[in-house]
Parts: C-alpha cells; structure tokens; sequence
C-alpha cells in the first residue's frame, strides 16, 4: 500500500518566527511545490476564499523554500495568516502570532485597572502553582490609585516565586526614577519580595537584584518604593526592565500598585554661602523654581544658624538634587580651640574608616549623613585630646559627609564610599 502524492497540495506545518515589534517571518512546508499565495490579516478570516484581508491579501510567493518576510507590522499585535498553492488548492488552516512590544518612553503610569494584566508586562510563576500575578478589584475603594492593584496570592507551605515584570523602557538621561506602592494585605502575615532590574531581557536570569523587602506589614498600610536608575549602573542610551519578585513563604497577599517611571528634572543649585550674622536667611537662586531645600537648619526654604556652631552646612533636595554649602562663620564669644581638628582615613574606603580627633577633649557627637541632609549614624563618644574611632558602616556607594559636633564648635568632612 501506498500514498501518492497531490499534485496540489495544500501547505502545512505553518509557523510563524516574529523577530521583531514590526517584523515577522512565515514558514510553511513546501510539498513539492514551489508556488503559492499567502494572505495576512488584523482579524480573523472564517473564509479566506471569499474575504479579503488586509495586511496582505493573494500576495504571490515563488521560490524553492515556503517563506515570506513580513514588514510594517505593528508592535504588540495579534496576526491570522493563510497560505494556498497557486495551483488552485484550497486555503490552509489558519495559523497566528503576536508582534513583540515595542519599547516603551518614559514618562508611564500603570495601576492595573483592566480586566487582565496591561500588555507588555510579563508574569511568572516559577514555583508552578495556581497563585501568580493577576488583577485584583479592591473592595471597599482600598487600592492606592483607582479601583484594582496587581496582586499575587501565598503558596501552602512553601515559598513564592512569583514574578512580575514591566514593559522595556527607553533610558534617554542619566535623571530616571521610578516608583511603585506596595501593601501587604493581611496583619498577620508580613511580606517579603525582592526589586529587580535588567537591561538585557526578561529571563529571570538576566536580573540583578537591587533592593530586597522583608516584613511589609499591613499596619504600614501602602509603602512607597523609590529607585533613581543612575544609583545601579543604568545610563542613558540603555533600555531597562523592572521586576517585583514575591518571595514569601506561606504568607497571604502582597499587592502592587501606581507604578511610575519618569525623567526627573535637571536641578542647579545657588551658589554656595557664607553667613557672618545670626539671621535667617532665604534661600533662593535653585533651578527649576519651587524645588525644596532641605539640611540642617533649613525649615520652609530658610536657613536659621542661630542655634548651629560655625562650620559648614551641607544642602540639598529630594530625589532629583543637587547640593552646595552654608557655611556658617559668627563671631561670637565662645572660646574656640583653633588647633582642634577632624580627620577620615582612608578617604575614599568601603565603609571601614577612622575618625581622628585631634585636641579635642571631652563629650563630642560624631555624625554620618547623606547628601539629602538624612542622618544615618549618631553616636556619643568621649575624646582625650587624640582620639582614633574605628568606624564600620554599610553605605550604598556614593558621597556622605561626617560631622562632630563639641560643646562650641562643630567640624565636617566629605566622605566618599566606593
């Protein structure tokens, strides 16, 4: 027994390779032919004999190999393709597929209030179970923004691995933040998710972790999370994906919620200044107008020295900032001791260090802060004249400053992490 061969056959084993947010190749099995028709539509055909299509429509194909290269699609869209031999065999069965998504500009808002996850983003669920990222309506109006968060479920005694990953974002300035609101939606059951980004693809294996959560508790209520990009390595010219990787083990809910990502503006600083009266003073001269000072001694865009020592007074903004320098030099009566200095070693370091002391005597508080003015580490010592403190701290890399603070006078130096 044998089967011959149709001497029209009709094509098959389509399939489609998309190799691009507006490009596409088809491929179809020849069967001894070497000539055929193809059509391509936005919407399904039910009779590709008697409807039209139109992307492309009876488009003739010749050659020894059953492919056509498809151009000037559009990203992130669903396509339905036909192919016939020109013998005149009937239409093949219909075959599809989706254009990649394109990359996304920034500014982007997303709060998740479709009836499924917005296009573009992808979900994993890697521990394989039923409870992965989905849309969630918030009863009683309790989501951050609008009605609906994304939101993803516990696993029974075992751990989540649970993934949710934006869009591909275009990185054109070195001034990018974006941010997110998270909520654990139970008070008995704190959650634990790590923040990711990548500039490679959206396999887990090309992120790197850049912030990792444990104990979001309900009594926080929806927690803001903030990233400027430029403070993990992401540069203009790159384009970036952000992941939420819930990790918990046998918790409840963690929900997600007004995720944003824009260009901060570019801030310029006044110059920096000296005071030699105890008034306050205004500060203005920092670009774009209606930005915010903030540091010690500043309240309400002002800087009142009448309770600080003479030194230097580190200024600066929020999350887009720059920063200059008060520096604060009042005559006054106290006996100032004009041998007395501080010194940091080794400067720049990896946050071991020393702090010198020298002729200074008694009580001193020795401070770290950032460059937005936070206080990060306070400690009282006692100093006999030449003090060394060995100091060990764990600092994100970047430029910090140390301040000591004695009964009538204070001194600042520049700290540098790497």
């Amino acid at each position: 027994m044998f089967t011959t061969i149709s001497l029209c056959p009709i094509p098959t084993g389509l399939e489609a390779i998309v190799t691009g947010f507006s490009t596409a190749t088809l491929n179809w099995n020849e069967l001894f032919t070497s000539d055929w028709l193809i059509k391509v539509s936005s919407t399904s055909l039910s009779n590709p004999e008697t409807e039209t299509a139109d992307i492309q429509n009876n488009t003739s194909v010749m050659g020894t190999v059953g492919t056509y290269a498809l151009a000037g699609l559009t990203a992130n869209t669903t396509y339905y393709w036909y192919v016939k031999s020109a013998c005149g065999s009937a239409w093949s069965q219909e075959a599809t597929f989706t254009t990649a998504c394109d990359v996304f500009s920034v500014p982007y808002f997303e709060s998740f209030e479709g009836a499924t996850m917005p296009s573009c983003w992808t979900i994993y669920d890697l521990n394989s179970n039923s409870n992965k990222w989905n849309v969630y309506v918030e009863p009683t109006a309790s989501a951050y923004h609008g009605l609906q968060t994304a939101s993803v479920g516990r696993n029974f005694n075992e751990n989540n691995n649970d993934w949710l990953i934006t869009p591909q974002f275009e990185i054109t300035n070195e001034l990018v933040m974006f941010e997110f609101y998270a909520r654990a939606r139970s008070t008995n059951f704190p959650e634990n998710f790590n923040v990711l980004v990548s500039t490679t693809g959206v396999n887990p294996d090309n992120f790197t972790i850049i912030d990792s959560i444990t104990g979001l508790n309900n009594n926080q209520g929806w927690k803001l999370y903030r990233y400027k990009l430029s403070d993990y390595g992401i540069t203009a010219g790159q384009n970036v994906y952000i992941a939420i990787q819930y990790i918990s083990f046998d918790q409840s809910d963690l929900d997600i919620d007004a995720f944003s990502i824009v260009e901060l503006p570019e801030i310029t600083c006044p110059d920096d200044i000296t005071i030699t009266e105890s008034n306050i003073v205004s500060l203005s001269g920092g670009l774009p107008i209606g930005g915010t000072y903030s540091g010690e001694g500043v309240t309400a865009g002002s800087f009142d020295p009448t309770s600080l020592y003479n030194g230097n007074y580190t200024i600066s903004g929020c999350s887009s900032s720059c920063v200059f320098t008060i520096t604060v030099d009042i005559v006054s009566s106290i006996n100032e001791n004009q041998t007395a200095k501080i010194g940091v070693y080794p400067n720049p370091n990896n946050g071991k260090f020393n702090i010198s002391f020298d002729n200074i005597n008694g009580k001193v508080v020795y401070q770290i802060y950032d460059t937005k003015g936070s206080i990060i580490v306070n400690k009282n010592i006692h100093t006999n004249g030449n003090t060394i403190e060995e100091v060990s701290v764990n600092l994100i890399p970047g430029i910090y400053f140390v301040k000591v603070l004695t009964t009538n006078q204070s001194y600042i130096e520049k700290l540098v992490i790497q």
